[in-house]
């Protein structure tokens, strides 16, 4: 799918979108905390910063998430998404919105960039979900 300035989205956006939609699927808000459990939970890994950041950048931009006071919420576009069939959750996120397919080669996105997730709240986000999950 291009957005904006033809850029595509990629599969950590689609990672991030899954993880907004399962944690509150009928577009309440999710914290920046809860975001990241629930994407550990879909893919067994914690998503990091760069991803996030880059993430909700073109998936606001693209109309699935909007900024909420206590964090972000998926819009009546995303929460509209057939995500029905077989295959991942995530997996079936990412056909619904075009998204790019991890692969093996696939570079780990870096951004200095804080628009969306800063490197503090990033942190403590982490840090109360490992202590609070025991991760």
């Amino acid at each position: 799918m291009q957005i904006g300035h033809h850029q595509s989205l990629e599969w950590y956006d689609a990672w991030t979108l899954a993880a907004i939609l399962a944690a509150v699927p009928n577009g309440d808000d999710v914290s920046l905390t809860r975001l990241i459990a629930v994407a550990d939970g879909l893919n067994h890994a914690i998503i990091n910063r760069s991803e996030l950041e880059l993430a909700m950048g073109r998936l606001i931009e693209a109309g699935y998430v909007r900024i909420t006071a206590s964090g972000f919420a998926a819009t009546s576009k995303a929460t509209g998404l057939n995500v029905q069939g077989v295959g991942s959750y995530i997996q079936r996120v990412s056909e619904a919105i075009g998204a790019r397919h991890w692969a093996p080669a696939t570079q780990i996105p870096k951004t200095t960039a804080a628009s969306y997730v800063t490197v503090e709240a990033y942190e403590q986000a982490v840090r109360h979900y490992v202590k609070k999950h025991g991760v």
